[in-house]
């Protein structure tokens, strides 16, 4: 099998520079030939320094911790710092980076990065460690599970955008209720998080999630623009008795 083109000239760049002895300039390209390799986007040596302290961060230990064997761990990272540079203000170099991703990993991958890079991945992965801690779940059923959530994310989350009416939102949450699936999401950002805060306080005031979902909110603000999560997770039922069944006729 032969080496893809990239590869092949990197390799006879490498050996013309150690004929001609190795300089700073092309020891911080081979540098940043192999955090391509790792990562699979263009990582500069110093934006690597960055990606070494996500290593120790407490969301990234905690995926690694249960979903360590996930082959999209090193994505993760890469996400957590795009999140950082939005934050920072740098939506240049994050959009290059997730446009990037999207090319090397196609869907999926911009997935991964789209969902650690807004923080949707946080209460994903609480439902993730409930699985293990409540159910006892082992690891390869918890990324079965994490993967099926990556395959099944445009049926399980509702985009509230500018133009969403209370209708269309609360329909699509009955709907969704209705399927029963395990777990669901709404999100928002900017003017789009108020209709969707409103319709959210309507339904719960109606009582609508009572019994079959718990419901609870994530919000951040990133340069003045308000991001928006509501995260869905259904109450199991609980078996019937005797009694209850009687009341029921």
């Amino acid at each position: 099998m032969s080496e893809p083109p990239e590869e092949n000239k990197f390799l006879a760049e490498l050996t013309i520079a150690i004929a001609k002895g190795l300089t700073e300039p092309i020891k911080n390209k081979i540098k940043e030939f192999w955090l391509k390799q790792e990562y699979g986007v263009t990582i500069s040596v110093e934006e690597s320094e960055s990606l070494k302290k996500i290593s120790e961060n407490d969301f990234y230990l905690l995926f690694k911790k249960y979903l360590g064997m996930h082959w999209s761990l090193n994505l993760i990272k890469v996400g957590i710092y795009i999140s950082e540079l939005n934050e920072e203000g740098k939506r240049e170099r994050a959009k290059q980076l997730y446009d990037e991703s999207f090319k090397k990993y196609g869907r999926k991958g911009q997935r991964i990065i789209q969902l650690a890079s807004t923080g949707i991945l946080v209460p994903v992965m609480k439902y993730i460690v409930d699985l293990k801690l409540d159910k006892g779940a082992n690891p390869i059923v918890l990324n079965m599970e994490f993967d099926k959530i990556l395959d099944e994310w445009e049926q399980i989350s509702i985009p509230v955008h500018r133009e969403s009416s209370e209708e269309t939102i609360n329909y699509e949450i009955q709907k969704k209720i209705s399927i029963g699936y395990p777990i669901f999401f709404v999100y928002a950002s900017g003017s789009a998080s108020k209709i969707a805060q409103l319709t959210l306080a309507k339904m719960r005031n109606e009582n609508i999630f009572d019994h079959k979902y718990l419901m609870w909110p994530k919000i951040k603000v990133i340069n003045d623009i308000e991001y928006c999560l509501w995260v869905f997770e259904k109450i199991e039922d609980f078996e019937e008795t005797p009694i209850s069944k009687e009341i029921k006729k």
